[in-house]
């Protein structure tokens, strides 16, 4: 079992995650892990010394010798959780220009021209009245008290499936995508029995509408909200049904879709929110 742990770049930095202890052994394992990558032709190596409680210094005279053949060929060589005790080691034996000390992964990527993906994140301020509307619309005009789950990031090969959503776009100045309301069959009917009183077995033509009449509702609130407090001007729009077996919501924009996930004693539904800038 190697000391040391060696990441896949696919198209990143090597990532080289030192052992505990960096002594004669180490040093030999790390002698032999060099030699195929000096025929390489990757951009970046990070050596990552978060574990390290002991650095020899017979370690120095490969890492030197990686570095030059690294710089020679326009690559690079940085390091990552260097702090403390490790940090003077290193400054005594002259070792900062070839060790290269980085604060983060990101900063050694940086470094070395390549490009960090961007993390995915949404707005809580620009979500939450869509969070107020739906409990409202489903306390009040439902009659079907509901929990409220945590919001989290549905990625473009995520498959969350459902039985009908109500799906309307987002229209503004600054941005332009949809939400969609979605149900799995079971929870839209005892939504919709709640609500008006009558029970079926099956979701037909006669009730669909229901969906997209409640996401209306909410979009109506959370719009006017997010246009008077966030200034936004999101402008009106028609919500439309879809409805399938297993369906999956596709949205406007390839953007990620934020979820946010809803409970009722019958099961749970969803609110998808996918924007990007105009």
């Amino acid at each position: 079992m190697s000391l040391f742990e060696v990441s896949d770049p696919q198209d990143g930095p090597v990532v080289i995650t030192c052992p505990p202890l960096i002594d004669a052994k180490a040093t030999d394992e790390f002698v032999k892990l060099i030699q195929p990558w000096m025929k390489k032709s990757e951009k970046l190596y990070i050596l990552d010394f978060a574990r390290v409680t002991h650095l020899d210094s017979s370690f120095f005279r490969p890492l030197v010798l990686f570095y030059q053949h690294l710089k020679n060929r326009s690559s690079f060589l940085c390091s990552i959780n260097i702090t403390g005790p490790l940090a003077l080691i290193i400054k005594s034996n002259g070792m900062e220009n070839a060790l290269s000390i980085k604060s983060s992964k990101e900063e050694a990527m940086e470094t070395a021209g390549i490009k960090t993906p961007a993390k995915a994140k949404f707005d809580v301020k620009f979500i939450n009245p869509f969070i107020t509307a739906t409990k409202a619309t489903f306390e009040m005009q439902a009659n079907t008290p509901i929990r409220i789950g945590k919001p989290f990031l549905k990625k473009e090969d995520d498959k969350v499936a459902i039985d009908i959503a109500g799906v309307i776009s987002l229209t503004s100045p600054a941005f332009h995508g949809s939400i969609a309301l979605c149900f799995p069959a079971k929870v839209f009917l005892a939504i919709y029995s709640n609500m008006l009183g009558e029970k079926h077995e099956t979701i037909t033509r006669e009730i669909e509408d229901a969906a997209g009449e409640m996401l209306n509702i909410i979009f109506g609130q959370a719009k006017a909200e997010l246009n008077d407090k966030a200034g936004y001007q999101i402008q009106k729009a028609i919500p439309t049904i879809v409805r399938g077996n297993q369906l999956e919501v596709h949205h406007l924009v390839r953007n990620i879709a934020v979820v946010l996930p809803f409970e009722t004693d019958a099961g749970s539904f969803h609110l998808e929110v996918s924007t990007e800038a105009s």
